[in-house]
């Protein structure tokens, strides 16, 4: 049954489907890994998860984190123009975070601006109070004391020293304050614990996402309750990030492939009846298709194109599930290969064209005018039929050239739709028909 010139073109066309797709999907890894579409995905999504501007841009550079190549301390201070620079960047490579990461640098992140909120007075009575040299040298020694570089005595023995008693007693009232305040917040207790937390949330400038985060957690009565509800915001919002991903990708796959059908030119009713009337065409390309299958050779083309972009995929629904151990140890994780992969997928690209080429099927484009113009009696009825040539196209050269344009944009459109069904149900379908009669 296989013999028959009917089964032979459905096999030969199924084999054509499956080495286009699984062009396609070698391409769209090579774009993947070029554009680092992975890391641009995750930025994206931090990007809308994070709508303050300055915690945005102080979580993108912590240190922890490195989303961008920009490197902030959550104490520096931020203009709005500075935060919005850093959140732009080009991200660096990271292509997940782990959502016990993202907890603790968000905790990091909201307790400084509690240790801002907590300073703010004093330095506002010392911009008041103090002018000249007094005001630099007491502001810098208490932004020492804020950062730990030096003790409560020696801001003390710092005050103390002012020559103003009215000046010395509105610092010293401040510093109390600031004390009693500290005091609060190191009491060893699970409740004690959040204070630096909901206090930094009050110093949100973006309502939005302060409002999310008091509700998020409203409810939380110990630290690792708040980290738990922060993990679970993060997950949610990665779960919409890999959808998103998927639908890119799926995108994309579109794209190309309609790029590579009308840069081949790849007509499916062309290729048909090419593959009708011309028996010896017919039986290599079934021939061959066969063979490739029998060998695993077409299985292994299909694995290895599949194997990157599953990779990816996998990469991000492990973090969505919160499943760690799927993943590499490194946190976060960087994909340093980027540029070794698209060298490989280049390679895997160019292998396969080369076996689509050797089919010697009708692909390609030509310009050949015929000079009788067609349909015409001295005219070679072939050179009137050739779906390479574009010379039919023109209006006047060919009384039919409106038939010829529909009929390319529609096996055009076919390949087009085949392509998009993927490689493994072609190959699924090729293998069944091929060993089908055999097993």
């Amino acid at each position: 049954m296989l013999d028959s010139p009917i089964f032979q073109v459905i096999i030969g066309l199924i084999f054509i489907f499956s080495l286009l797709s699984i062009i396609v999907t070698q391409v769209n890894t090579t774009v993947v890994n070029a554009l680092n579409l992975r890391a641009k995905s995750l930025k994206s999504g931090i990007y809308d998860l994070l709508t303050d501007p300055e915690t945005r841009a102080k979580f993108m550079a912590h240190p922890l984190v490195r989303l961008v190549p920009s490197v902030i301390h959550p104490n520096e201070k931020m203009s709005a123009q500075a935060a919005d620079d850093v959140a732009l960047e080009s991200p660096t490579g990271v292509t997940w975070i782990d959502e016990d990461m993202f907890s603790e640098t968000l905790v990091d992140i909201l307790s400084s601006y509690a240790n801002d909120r907590l300073f703010r007075s004093l330095f506002e009575t010392i911009d008041t109070v103090l002018t000249g040299a007094e005001r630099a040298q007491v502001t810098e020694m208490v932004r020492r004391f804020q950062a730990g570089g030096v003790g409560i005595t020696e801001l003390t023995n710092i005050i103390s020293g002012l020559h103003s008693p009215d000046d010395r007693m509105a610092l010293m009232a401040q510093l109390e304050r600031v004390n009693e305040m500290r005091r609060e917040l190191h009491v060893n207790n699970e409740e004690s614990k959040l204070i630096p937390l909901l206090a930094g949330i009050q110093n949100i400038a973006d309502p939005s996402m302060k409002k999310a985060l008091e509700t998020l957690l409203a409810s939380a009565r110990t630290l690792d309750e708040a980290r738990a509800k922060l993990e679970t915001w993060f997950n949610a919002r990665m779960s919409l990030v890999t959808d998103l991903y998927k639908r890119n990708i799926t995108r994309i796959s579109y794209i190309i492939g309609a790029i590579i059908v009308l840069l081949l030119n790849v007509d499916t009713l062309y290729m048909a009846r090419t593959l009708w009337n011309d028996p010896a065409l017919r039986e290599t390309v079934s021939a061959a298709a066969e063979a490739s299958v029998n060998s695993g050779a077409l299985a292994e083309q299909l694995q290895q194109s599949q194997a990157a972009l599953d990779e990816a995929l996998a990469r991000m629904e492990a973090l969505q599930s919160g499943q760690p151990d799927t993943l590499p140890e490194a946190v976060p994780q960087v994909d340093a290969s980027a540029q070794a992969a698209v060298s490989e997928d280049s390679s895997q690209f160019s292998s396969t064209v080369d076996d689509l080429l050797a089919l010697r099927l009708p692909l390609g484009w030509s310009f050949t005018p015929v000079e009788s113009g067609c349909p015409s009696p001295q005219a070679d009825f072939t050179a009137c039929d050739d779906g390479r040539n574009l010379w039919l196209a023109i209006p006047g050269n060919n009384s039919g050239w409106l038939g010829f344009i529909i009929g390319k944009l529609a096996g055009w459109l076919l390949t087009i739709i085949a392509i998009g069904q993927g490689a493994p149900f072609w190959f699924d379908l090729l293998n069944r028909i091929a060993r089908g009669p055999r097993s």
